[in-house]
């Protein structure tokens, strides 16, 4: 199961040199990406996806070692055009902005960063630093950036967390009134990742149930839909996929956790939820990591039975290393991949950006 520190423990890792070579034979270059990832009220936190798909080696929705046809799910005559890719990135600590807005945009564009998704530190009810994040947000307009405000905690699932992010995200709400003619936060996103509390061995389903209970809830806080962040693996879990289909009238985005390197890995898990994506009509934002972070070990259960009866046949456990994980800093290959992934997603409707976690400033 995934596991949160404050921070990602920085390791050393060696990361293979590799030639990447584009899946798809199209050369449309109509691109959208975006960003997401995690905080924990006032203080920054860091989580990685839970590694289940690949430990299912021989389940028909495993993405190794298959045979990948391309086609296109877009059948309404898309012409080929091109538009600059709205690529996004998680910003948690405020040191990196507000001593400089405009020296932090500067180099946020450098890296051809559209879409920023910034924790605001919160302390006594208001918004800290509030001078430099004004300018900062008029400065992102200037540069044609939009930043949206990130949350997210496992405990935001139970009553107390709730309330509490409740209360964070009518401050974020008030402080975006305040600006109602002048640019503000272009929205709202929350990866809360309730896999991660001791509970969720004990009765999945259960909360999974408080997890849309309480998009809901911040969705009808904030008085519009909401970005949601969530594991690539959700669709294949019981109940998983109905799971994904119940917030959708809370829900602008879909930011899927596409915490692979291996580019066919990645390439498969986008395909699955950018199909599901193009069926349910929702928007699909494919996230990346880059930050260093140790392997992952996992244990779960895998289930089987009916309807009426559901039984745990399995329990697993699992290790991931970290460079299959995470790109572990080397952005010239992270961003290899972008590009790769650029071209080849571009073919579904649904395909609304890219998020990258773990850059360095």
């Amino acid at each position: 199961m995934v596991h949160i520190n404050k921070k990602k423990k920085e390791v050393s890792s060696e990361t293979k040199n590799e030639t990447f070579t584009s899946i798809s034979t199209t050369q449309e270059q109509n691109n959208n990406i975006v960003s997401s990832s995690y905080d924990n009220n006032d203080e920054v936190r860091s989580t990685t996806a839970t590694e289940i798909f690949d430990s299912i080696q021989n389940d028909n929705t495993s993405c190794d070692n298959q045979t990948i046809t391309t086609q296109s799910f877009a059948t309404n005559n898309r012409q080929s055009t091109k538009k600059s890719l709205n690529l996004g990135m998680w910003n948690w600590e405020a040191h990196t902005w507000n001593s400089s807005p405009k020296q932090f945009i500067a180099k946020i564009k450098s890296k051809g960063i559209n879409q920023i998704y910034l924790q605001l530190e919160i302390e006594n009810k208001t918004i800290k630093y509030i001078d430099q994040l004004n300018q900062l947000l008029d400065i992102a307009y200037k540069n044609r950036i939009k930043i949206i405000a990130i949350e997210g905690s496992p405990d935001m699932v139970i009553d107390s967390g709730l309330k509490n992010a409740i209360e964070r995200n009518k401050i974020i709400k008030q402080f975006c009134s305040m600006r109602k003619n002048k640019p503000s936060l272009a929205g709202i996103q929350y990866d809360i990742e309730p896999y991660i509390l001791d509970e969720y061995n004990q009765d999945a389903n259960h909360i999974w149930k408080l997890w849309i209970n309480a998009i809901k809830m911040l969705s009808q806080s904030w008085g519009d839909k909401i970005e949601v962040v969530i594991p690539f693996w959700l669709l294949y879990i019981d109940n998983g996929e109905q799971t994904v289909k119940s917030i959708k009238s809370y829900t602008s985005k879909y930011i899927i956790m596409a915490y692979r390197t291996n580019y066919t890995q990645i390439y498969n898990i986008s395909a699955e939820w950018l199909t599901w994506g193009d069926k349910n009509e929702q928007k699909i934002i494919i996230a990346l990591e880059n930050g260093l972070i140790e392997d992952e070990v996992d244990k779960f259960n895998i289930s089987s039975g009916d309807n009426e009866v559901d039984t745990y046949s399995s329990h697993l456990s699992t290790r991931t290393a970290n460079n299959e994980i995470s790109f572990m800093g080397d952005e010239k290959r992270l961003f290899e991949t972008v590009r790769l992934l650029e071209n080849d997603l571009t073919q579904w409707r649904s395909f609304d950006g890219i998020a990258l976690h773990g850059l360095a400033l």
